[in-house]
């Protein structure tokens, strides 16, 4: 009898679940999906509506970005652009650590061409940046406006040197190249997405400055001025983006492999190769954008005189 009475004392009281229906149990008994610990709202209504495309991320790069910026400037913060990069950062982590590991599904699971895998996802790298960049330019123009612009640069984009010579602008690149891939191999994805963001503020403050401060002199009209400036500027600025994505998305492979492979095994090997050639085509690219740079804006900035 009282080794009855401790079985009653200790056994617990049935939940509603164990006397609901077994389909109905297997519903309500469900754990919910699971979402990494640092997920944001924002990223969790994005991912579950289907695969990272190039165009998904550039409309979170502007949603999540801009959504920062859009709370700090109604709340008159100072440092609106570092706060906005913050936020950005912080909000599309999730998402560029989901297209990184994509890559490695791609490549070790669904037997993918590395060179395809490694192609999409420096496009959605690319696609990141391209938004957050639009809302940096909506940030400086926003600022312009209002008052609080920072640098006065002078005279507009028309009067603006490009011609430094190749060699300065490639030696300049690649020390930025060389900051972003040690960010990336540290950082990685954080640093990856503070790097890209940094430099789409810093270009996006100094190109809206010098085509708002050329635009009242403009003789062609403002939507001609605005596209020559952009036909200009763009070409090289999007190659150069290019190259700091590629390598800085070969330092992430590399920070991640060095972590997860033995000296001894063969995929590290594979990632090494993968990394020197995306290294490789950085530096190519880096180039491209110098030689651009030396040579188009000057031309086409010409029909605005």
């Amino acid at each position: 009898m009282r080794e009855r009475c401790a079985q009653s004392a200790l056994t617990l009281p049935r939940s509603p679940v164990q006397d609901a229906p077994p389909s109905l149990r297997s519903s309500v008994s469900a754990p919910p999906p699971l979402e990494p610990h640092d997920a944001t709202l924002l990223r969790a209504l994005v991912r579950r509506r289907g695969a990272l495309s190039a165009g998904r991320l550039f409309l979170s790069a502007l949603l999540f970005t801009g959504f920062g910026a859009v709370l700090i400037s109604a709340a008159g913060l100072p440092g609106a652009q570092t706060l906005t990069l913050f936020f950005g950062a912080v909000a599309l982590h999730a998402l560029t650590r989901d297209l990184i590991d994509d890559n490695g599904a791609a490549i070790w699971e669904r037997n993918e061409r590395p060179r395809v895998a490694n192609r999409r996802t420096a496009l959605g790298l690319v696609a990141l940046f391209v938004g957050m960049f639009v809302v940096f330019v909506g940030l400086a123009v926003w600022e312009h406006f209002a008052g609080s612009g920072g640098t006065i640069l002078g005279a507009g984009i028309q009067n603006r040197r490009f011609d430094r010579g190749i060699g300065a602008l490639l030696q300049h690149n690649l020390l930025t190249l060389a900051l972003f891939v040690v960010l990336g191999f540290v950082y990685r994805t954080y640093g990856a997405l503070l790097a890209l963001g940094w430099n789409a503020a810093n270009w996006a403050g100094v190109l809206t400055a010098l085509v708002l401060q050329g635009l009242p002199g403009a003789t062609q009209g403002p939507l001609v001025y605005l596209g020559v400036s952009l036909l200009a500027v763009l070409p090289h600025l999007l190659v150069e983006a290019l190259a700091y994505v590629v390598g800085t998305l070969g330092a992430i492979f590399a920070s991640r492999a060095v972590t997860r492979y033995e000296l001894n095994d063969p995929r590290l090997r594979q990632v090494a190769w993968a990394v020197a050639r995306l290294c490789i085509i950085a530096l190519g690219l880096l180039v491209a954008a110098a030689a651009l740079e030396q040579h188009v804006p000057g031309g086409v900035l010409g029909w605005l005189r």
